[in-house]
């Protein structure tokens, strides 16, 4: 039998009862708080029927095998990360330097390089200077006759220097031999720097103060690193756009206003 309930004494609604006591009325079932909507079933929202796709079936997720020491830099996309950093250091740069040699400028030293001249390579030549160009050519045996009285003409002590980066270029020095032994300041302190610069690493600036170069040296015991070819290749590569051993060259026939 069931219990009566007298509304007096309990404040409680029938509901809340209930809820507080569900023996009370122990044949309501409670309804779920979240019920299952039909797989296939129109769901009608808004006046429009929407359709609920069936539940997709759950695959296993598979776990991707950790990537090789070699795939670092592919999956990560810093290039700063410490992962990658540590990657790059075990690769031995020197192992990396086997470009061949393709380019050698023939220049004279820059004011800011310390530079090494090699003991043994020097050959001189007829050099052809135009300032215009900034460019220096070899005038060969036979064509030296057409250009020995132009002031663009000198004999120059070729030279293989290398910085202390291990850039090397050729130096067409001047030699005391073309200021008529009268030991111009000009010639006679870079042929100063050339020499010292067998010896120890050496730096030749113009010094505006003074109005003339200025030579110093270093004591810094690296070795300087010289190219390894005989030095016939190098003039050759040095001068091999620049060799006048025609007279119908473009510079020879700049200086005698013939070019057009």
């Amino acid at each position: 039998m069931r219990k009566k309930l007298n509304p007096s004494s309990d404040p409680l609604t029938l509901e809340d009862s209930a809820v507080t006591d569900p023996k009370i009325i122990p044949d309501v079932e409670q309804p779920t708080l979240s019920p299952e909507l039909p797989e296939d079933g129109p769901v009608v929202a808004s006046g429009a029927e929407v359709k609920i796709p069936k539940k997709a079936k759950s695959k296993p997720v598979a776990t991707p095998d950790p990537l090789p020491p070699e795939k670092l830099m592919e999956a990560d996309d810093d290039e700063f990360s410490p992962e990658n950093l540590r990657l790059l250091n075990k690769i031995d740069l020197r192992d990396l330097v086997t470009a061949e040699l393709v380019e050698l400028p023939a220049r004279k030293p820059k004011k800011d390089e310390w530079f090494r001249v090699h003991p043994d390579y020097q050959q001189q030549g007829g050099i052809l200077e135009i300032d215009s160009e900034n460019k220096v050519f070899w005038v060969s045996k036979k064509m030296q006759s057409q250009v020995a009285h132009d002031p663009c003409f000198t004999f120059r002590l070729c030279v293989l220097v290398v910085t202390r980066q291990g850039v090397p270029f050729i130096w067409p020095v001047k030699t005391d031999v073309e200021a008529g032994g009268t030991g111009d300041k000009y010639v006679r302190i870079p042929f100063a720097a050339m020499t010292e610069g067998r010896k120890k690493w050496t730096r030749l600036y113009w010094s505006q103060d003074r109005r003339e170069h200025q030579v110093e040296t270093s004591d810094l015991l690296d070795a300087p690193k010289f190219p390894d070819k005989p030095f016939s290749e190098l003039l050759k590569l040095a001068f091999k756009d620049a060799v006048i051993s025609t007279p119908d060259h473009p510079a020879i026939l700049n200086l005698k206003g013939k070019a057009k």
